[in-house]
Protein backbone atom coordinates (compact mmCIF):
# COMPACT_ATOMS: atom_id res chain seq x y z
CA UNK A 1 0.00 0.00 0.00
CA UNK A 2 1.25 4.05 -0.78
CA UNK A 3 0.70 6.43 1.47
CA UNK A 4 0.78 8.60 -1.71
CA UNK A 5 -2.47 7.94 -4.12
CA UNK A 6 -1.36 7.43 -7.57
CA UNK A 7 -2.29 10.02 -9.59
CA UNK A 8 -0.48 12.47 -6.75
CA UNK A 9 2.11 15.10 -7.86
CA UNK A 10 5.29 14.72 -7.13
CA UNK A 11 7.56 17.67 -7.07
CA UNK A 12 11.36 16.50 -8.59
CA UNK A 13 13.74 19.34 -8.81
CA UNK A 14 16.49 18.87 -10.92
CA UNK A 15 14.83 16.10 -13.22
CA UNK A 16 16.81 15.99 -16.28
CA UNK A 17 19.70 15.48 -13.97
CA UNK A 18 21.08 11.79 -14.16
CA UNK A 19 19.28 10.71 -11.16
CA UNK A 20 16.38 12.99 -11.19
CA UNK A 21 15.34 11.58 -14.97
CA UNK A 22 15.37 8.10 -13.76
CA UNK A 23 13.30 9.40 -10.67
CA UNK A 24 11.10 10.87 -12.66
CA UNK A 25 11.05 8.07 -15.38
CA UNK A 26 9.77 5.57 -12.49
CA UNK A 27 7.69 7.92 -11.01
CA UNK A 28 5.79 8.47 -13.92
CA UNK A 29 5.70 4.50 -14.55
CA UNK A 30 4.23 4.02 -11.25
CA UNK A 31 1.53 6.11 -11.75
CA UNK A 32 1.99 9.38 -10.76
CA UNK A 33 2.30 13.02 -11.90
CA UNK A 34 5.80 14.67 -12.07
CA UNK A 35 5.90 18.62 -11.63
CA UNK A 36 10.07 19.24 -12.54
CA UNK A 37 12.13 21.97 -11.76
CA UNK A 38 15.01 22.88 -13.97
CA UNK A 39 17.14 25.72 -14.33
CA UNK A 40 16.44 26.07 -17.95
CA UNK A 41 13.25 24.45 -19.57
CA UNK A 42 14.56 24.79 -23.02
CA UNK A 43 17.53 22.27 -22.18
CA UNK A 44 14.57 19.95 -20.50
CA UNK A 45 12.90 19.92 -24.28
CA UNK A 46 13.96 16.31 -25.16
CA UNK A 47 12.99 14.62 -22.16
CA UNK A 48 9.78 16.68 -22.25
CA UNK A 49 9.34 15.00 -25.30
CA UNK A 50 10.67 11.67 -24.39
CA UNK A 51 8.16 11.09 -21.22
CA UNK A 52 5.19 12.68 -23.13
CA UNK A 53 6.07 10.01 -26.23
CA UNK A 54 5.96 7.37 -23.51
CA UNK A 55 3.57 8.38 -20.54
CA UNK A 56 1.15 10.61 -22.58
CA UNK A 57 0.23 14.29 -22.06
CA UNK A 58 0.04 16.28 -18.84
CA UNK A 59 1.90 14.08 -16.53
CA UNK A 60 4.43 15.83 -16.70
CA UNK A 61 5.26 19.53 -15.85
CA UNK A 62 8.09 21.31 -16.31
CA UNK A 63 9.09 24.81 -14.11
CA UNK A 64 12.15 27.22 -14.67
CA UNK A 65 13.52 27.94 -11.98
CA UNK A 66 17.28 29.58 -12.61
CA UNK A 67 18.25 30.10 -9.50
CA UNK A 68 17.11 27.40 -7.13
CA UNK A 69 19.27 29.19 -3.96
CA UNK A 70 17.09 32.02 -4.26
CA UNK A 71 14.48 33.23 -1.43
CA UNK A 72 10.60 31.48 -1.84
CA UNK A 73 11.95 29.71 -5.14
CA UNK A 74 10.13 26.49 -4.89
CA UNK A 75 7.18 28.78 -3.11
CA UNK A 76 5.09 28.53 -6.43
CA UNK A 77 6.65 25.30 -7.79
CA UNK A 78 5.52 23.14 -4.26
CA UNK A 79 1.52 24.32 -4.39
CA UNK A 80 -0.18 21.36 -4.04
CA UNK A 81 2.07 18.44 -4.39
CA UNK A 82 1.86 15.56 -2.61
CA UNK A 83 5.73 14.82 -2.48
CA UNK A 84 8.95 15.71 -3.00
CA UNK A 85 11.92 14.84 -4.38
CA UNK A 86 15.14 17.16 -3.63
CA UNK A 87 17.57 15.77 -6.50
CA UNK A 88 19.03 19.12 -7.41
CA UNK A 89 22.83 19.54 -6.59
CA UNK A 90 26.17 21.58 -7.56
CA UNK A 91 27.92 18.75 -9.16
CA UNK A 92 30.43 21.22 -11.06
CA UNK A 93 33.41 19.72 -8.20
CA UNK A 94 34.47 23.67 -8.12
CA UNK A 95 36.65 24.45 -4.95
CA UNK A 96 34.51 27.63 -4.48
CA UNK A 97 33.53 25.92 -0.65
CA UNK A 98 31.03 29.19 -0.03
CA UNK A 99 29.53 29.39 -2.82
CA UNK A 100 29.22 24.98 -3.37
CA UNK A 101 28.63 24.06 0.05
CA UNK A 102 26.62 27.64 1.47
CA UNK A 103 24.14 27.01 -1.82
CA UNK A 104 23.45 23.29 -0.51
CA UNK A 105 22.68 24.35 2.86
CA UNK A 106 20.34 27.48 1.96
CA UNK A 107 18.59 25.27 -1.01
CA UNK A 108 18.01 22.38 1.14
CA UNK A 109 16.66 24.21 4.00
CA UNK A 110 14.48 26.22 1.07
CA UNK A 111 12.82 23.68 0.27
CA UNK A 112 11.49 21.93 3.46
CA UNK A 113 10.45 25.13 4.44
CA UNK A 114 8.26 25.47 1.54
CA UNK A 115 7.05 22.00 1.54
CA UNK A 116 6.49 22.10 5.74
CA UNK A 117 4.38 24.86 4.99
CA UNK A 118 2.74 23.20 2.56
CA UNK A 119 0.29 20.84 4.10
CA UNK A 120 -0.71 18.54 0.83
CA UNK A 121 3.28 17.30 1.38
CA UNK A 122 3.18 13.86 2.89
CA UNK A 123 6.81 12.60 2.05
CA UNK A 124 10.27 14.29 1.03
CA UNK A 125 12.98 12.65 -0.01
CA UNK A 126 16.52 14.09 -0.20
CA UNK A 127 19.52 12.95 -2.24
CA UNK A 128 22.28 12.68 -0.27
CA UNK A 129 25.65 11.04 -1.01
CA UNK A 130 27.71 8.33 0.24
CA UNK A 131 30.34 10.87 1.02
CA UNK A 132 27.93 12.47 3.26
CA UNK A 133 28.34 9.35 5.88
CA UNK A 134 31.93 9.02 4.59
CA UNK A 135 35.01 9.85 2.28
CA UNK A 136 36.51 6.36 0.75
CA UNK A 137 40.22 5.62 0.97
CA UNK A 138 42.48 2.77 -1.12
CA UNK A 139 42.87 -0.22 1.13
CA UNK A 140 41.39 0.94 3.97
CA UNK A 141 38.47 -1.14 5.82
CA UNK A 142 35.99 1.64 6.69
CA UNK A 143 32.61 0.94 7.35
CA UNK A 144 29.63 2.71 6.63
CA UNK A 145 26.47 3.17 8.80
CA UNK A 146 23.06 4.90 9.31
CA UNK A 147 24.72 6.95 12.12
CA UNK A 148 27.85 7.86 9.89
CA UNK A 149 29.22 10.90 9.16
CA UNK A 150 31.90 12.25 6.49
CA UNK A 151 34.38 14.01 8.65
CA UNK A 152 37.96 13.66 6.62
CA UNK A 153 36.80 15.78 3.52
CA UNK A 154 35.83 19.10 6.01
CA UNK A 155 39.85 18.67 7.03
CA UNK A 156 41.04 17.80 3.80
CA UNK A 157 39.12 21.52 2.51
CA UNK A 158 39.98 23.21 5.42
CA UNK A 159 43.78 22.35 5.20
CA UNK A 160 46.12 24.97 3.16
CA UNK A 161 47.83 22.09 1.10
CA UNK A 162 47.12 20.88 -2.46
CA UNK A 163 45.05 17.72 -2.93
CA UNK A 164 44.17 16.95 -6.34
CA UNK A 165 40.69 15.74 -5.00
CA UNK A 166 39.81 18.75 -3.47
CA UNK A 167 36.46 19.65 -5.95
CA UNK A 168 35.71 16.45 -4.83
CA UNK A 169 36.12 17.07 -1.26
CA UNK A 170 34.09 20.12 -1.18
CA UNK A 171 31.32 18.39 -3.21
CA UNK A 172 31.49 15.99 -0.24
CA UNK A 173 31.44 18.98 2.44
CA UNK A 174 28.31 20.41 0.63
CA UNK A 175 26.47 16.69 0.91
CA UNK A 176 27.38 16.31 4.56
CA UNK A 177 26.35 19.45 5.43
CA UNK A 178 23.16 19.64 3.79
CA UNK A 179 21.96 16.86 4.95
CA UNK A 180 23.12 17.79 8.46
CA UNK A 181 20.75 20.60 7.83
CA UNK A 182 18.23 18.97 6.62
CA UNK A 183 18.12 16.42 9.92
CA UNK A 184 18.89 19.17 12.46
CA UNK A 185 15.48 20.92 10.55
CA UNK A 186 13.07 18.17 11.05
CA UNK A 187 14.39 17.42 14.55
CA UNK A 188 13.61 21.05 16.20
CA UNK A 189 10.59 21.92 13.14
CA UNK A 190 8.43 18.89 13.30
CA UNK A 191 7.35 19.13 9.11
CA UNK A 192 3.86 17.35 8.69
CA UNK A 193 5.74 15.44 6.47
CA UNK A 194 8.01 12.51 6.67
CA UNK A 195 11.55 12.82 5.76
CA UNK A 196 13.77 10.30 4.14
CA UNK A 197 17.12 10.99 2.80
CA UNK A 198 18.66 8.47 -0.15
CA UNK A 199 22.60 8.39 -0.01
CA UNK A 200 24.23 6.53 -3.88
CA UNK A 201 27.25 5.83 -4.27
CA UNK A 202 28.73 5.52 -7.56
CA UNK A 203 25.74 5.62 -10.33
CA UNK A 204 26.35 3.31 -13.14
CA UNK A 205 23.44 2.32 -15.98
CA UNK A 206 21.64 3.91 -18.88
CA UNK A 207 21.34 7.04 -19.60
CA UNK A 208 17.69 8.80 -20.76
CA UNK A 209 19.05 11.91 -22.04
CA UNK A 210 21.12 12.75 -24.45
CA UNK A 211 24.85 13.08 -22.82
CA UNK A 212 26.40 11.26 -20.06
CA UNK A 213 26.54 12.77 -16.69
CA UNK A 214 27.65 12.82 -13.16
CA UNK A 215 29.27 9.39 -11.89
CA UNK A 216 27.99 7.47 -14.64
CA UNK A 217 31.59 8.84 -16.71
CA UNK A 218 33.58 5.89 -15.24
CA UNK A 219 33.03 2.97 -17.32
CA UNK A 220 32.68 5.61 -20.00
CA UNK A 221 36.36 6.69 -19.26
CA UNK A 222 38.01 3.66 -19.22
CA UNK A 223 36.15 2.70 -22.51
CA UNK A 224 37.56 5.39 -24.08
CA UNK A 225 41.04 4.51 -23.00
CA UNK A 226 41.66 7.34 -20.09
CA UNK A 227 41.22 5.37 -17.46
CA UNK A 228 44.36 5.91 -15.78
CA UNK A 229 42.75 9.26 -15.00
CA UNK A 230 41.71 7.50 -12.20
CA UNK A 231 44.85 6.82 -10.51
CA UNK A 232 44.52 7.61 -7.11
CA UNK A 233 41.36 8.30 -7.00
CA UNK A 234 39.45 6.15 -4.26
CA UNK A 235 37.68 3.33 -4.90
CA UNK A 236 33.81 3.42 -3.90
CA UNK A 237 30.85 1.02 -4.44
CA UNK A 238 28.79 0.77 -7.25
CA UNK A 239 24.97 1.22 -8.00
CA UNK A 240 22.31 0.94 -11.04
CA UNK A 241 20.75 4.18 -11.28
CA UNK A 242 17.70 2.44 -11.73
CA UNK A 243 17.95 0.61 -8.36
CA UNK A 244 18.79 4.65 -7.04
CA UNK A 245 15.34 5.52 -8.40
CA UNK A 246 13.54 3.16 -6.71
CA UNK A 247 14.78 3.84 -3.52
CA UNK A 248 13.70 7.40 -4.04
CA UNK A 249 10.35 6.08 -5.05
CA UNK A 250 10.22 3.91 -2.12
CA UNK A 251 11.01 6.56 -0.11
CA UNK A 252 8.63 8.72 -1.05
CA UNK A 253 5.72 6.08 -1.12
CA UNK A 254 5.89 2.96 0.92
CA UNK A 255 4.50 2.63 4.50
CA UNK A 256 7.92 0.55 5.35
CA UNK A 257 9.54 4.01 4.97
CA UNK A 258 7.23 6.32 7.42
CA UNK A 259 8.31 7.68 10.60
CA UNK A 260 11.07 8.24 11.59
CA UNK A 261 12.71 8.69 8.95
CA UNK A 262 15.71 6.58 7.36
CA UNK A 263 18.84 6.94 5.58
CA UNK A 264 18.64 4.56 2.94
CA UNK A 265 22.25 3.43 0.88
CA UNK A 266 21.67 3.08 -2.31
CA UNK A 267 24.90 0.83 -2.94
CA UNK A 268 24.88 -2.71 -4.57
CA UNK A 269 28.48 -3.77 -4.03
CA UNK A 270 32.24 -2.48 -3.96
CA UNK A 271 34.13 -2.25 -6.79
CA UNK A 272 37.65 -1.45 -7.95
CA UNK A 273 39.05 0.47 -11.21
CA UNK A 274 40.64 -3.11 -12.69
CA UNK A 275 37.28 -4.29 -12.17
CA UNK A 276 35.68 -1.99 -14.12
CA UNK A 277 38.38 -2.02 -16.84
CA UNK A 278 38.14 -6.15 -17.27
CA UNK A 279 34.26 -5.72 -17.11
CA UNK A 280 34.72 -3.50 -20.03
CA UNK A 281 36.77 -5.53 -21.91
CA UNK A 282 34.84 -8.35 -21.70
CA UNK A 283 31.77 -6.38 -23.11
CA UNK A 284 33.73 -4.96 -25.71
CA UNK A 285 35.99 -7.86 -27.00
CA UNK A 286 36.99 -5.60 -29.86
CA UNK A 287 38.65 -3.64 -28.12
CA UNK A 288 42.40 -4.85 -27.87
CA UNK A 289 44.03 -1.31 -27.27
CA UNK A 290 42.83 -1.37 -23.74
CA UNK A 291 45.00 -2.42 -20.94
CA UNK A 292 45.01 -5.94 -19.71
CA UNK A 293 45.44 -4.16 -15.99
CA UNK A 294 45.94 -0.88 -14.37
CA UNK A 295 49.27 -1.65 -12.23
CA UNK A 296 48.20 1.17 -10.01
CA UNK A 297 45.04 -0.61 -8.75
CA UNK A 298 46.40 -3.46 -6.75
CA UNK A 299 45.04 -2.73 -3.59
CA UNK A 300 41.10 -4.61 -2.57
CA UNK A 301 38.47 -2.78 -1.46
CA UNK A 302 37.92 -3.36 1.71
CA UNK A 303 35.16 -0.78 2.16
CA UNK A 304 31.79 -1.91 4.14
CA UNK A 305 27.85 -0.65 3.76
CA UNK A 306 25.17 -1.70 5.67
CA UNK A 307 22.92 -1.68 2.69
CA UNK A 308 20.79 -4.32 4.24
CA UNK A 309 17.47 -1.94 4.57
CA UNK A 310 17.74 -1.16 1.22
CA UNK A 311 17.94 -4.14 0.03
CA UNK A 312 14.59 -5.70 1.81
CA UNK A 313 12.80 -2.58 0.06
CA UNK A 314 13.53 -3.22 -3.25
CA UNK A 315 11.95 -6.90 -2.79
CA UNK A 316 8.98 -4.94 -1.29
CA UNK A 317 9.16 -3.27 -4.55
CA UNK A 318 8.90 -6.50 -6.28
CA UNK A 319 12.61 -6.76 -7.61
CA UNK A 320 14.71 -9.70 -7.12
CA UNK A 321 17.79 -7.46 -5.42
CA UNK A 322 20.07 -5.45 -6.95
CA UNK A 323 20.84 -4.93 -11.08
CA UNK A 324 24.28 -6.70 -11.55
CA UNK A 325 27.38 -4.72 -12.05
CA UNK A 326 27.99 -5.87 -15.56
CA UNK A 327 24.23 -5.65 -16.46
CA UNK A 328 24.79 -2.19 -15.38
CA UNK A 329 28.00 -1.30 -17.16
CA UNK A 330 26.57 -2.57 -19.98
CA UNK A 331 23.84 0.03 -20.15
CA UNK A 332 26.59 2.65 -19.62
CA UNK A 333 28.22 2.15 -22.51
CA UNK A 334 25.90 1.37 -24.99
CA UNK A 335 26.05 3.30 -27.97
CA UNK A 336 29.84 4.36 -26.90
Amino acid sequence: MTVIPKGSTVLVTGFTGYIGAHVTDQLLGAGYTVRGTTRSAAKATYLKDKFTREYGAGRLDVVEIPDISADGAFNEAIKGVSGVAHIAADVSMSTNVDEVVGSAVKTTLSILRAAAATPSVKRFVLTSSSVAAGFPARNVAYTLTENSWNDVSAKVVASAEEDPLKGVHVYAVSKTEGEKAAWKFVKEEKPGFVFNAVLPDNNQGPFLDLKPQSSAHFALTVLAGKGDGYKGFPTQWFVDVRDTARLHVAALTLESTGAPGYRLWAAAEPFTFNRILATVRKLRPDRTDLPESYAWDTEPNLSQIDNSRSTAILKEMGRDGWIPYEESVKENIKGQ
